[in-house]
């Protein structure tokens, strides 16, 4: 049951011609723990990318560790700033935030 004191809300909120809205409910199916569907296929063309990179340095002779570390660091930065929640806005990635929002 709700307590007298939202009620008291609620009606100064109306009699002041003001809504409280509801937090934002987050929608996403979660794979495990607070990683989510979308955190796994956002992130997967970047492995992709990272595969093709490192079998063509194979092809070439080149590949080693650093050349390992160069053709995943695309994959590296996308799932940081995904799996990276806003600090305020849990629902959504910095990615969403800081990338996609400011173009």
């Amino acid at each position: 049951m709700r307590s007298e004191e939202y009620f008291d809300r609620q009606e100064r909120l109306r009699a002041s011609g003001k809504v409280e809205l509801p937090l934002n409910i987050d929608t996403k199916k979660y794979l495990y723990g607070n990683i989510s569907f979308q955190d796994v296929f956002i992130p997967s063309p970047f492995i992709i990318l990272g595969m093709l990179i490192s079998y063509l340095f194979y092809r070439l002779g080149m590949l080693d560790q650093k050349m390992f570390l160069i053709a995943f660091t695309p994959t590296l930065l996308v799932a940081f700033f995904q799996l990276n929640k806003h600090p305020v806005r849990k629902n959504l990635s910095l990615l969403q935030y800081k990338v996609i929002k400011k173009f």
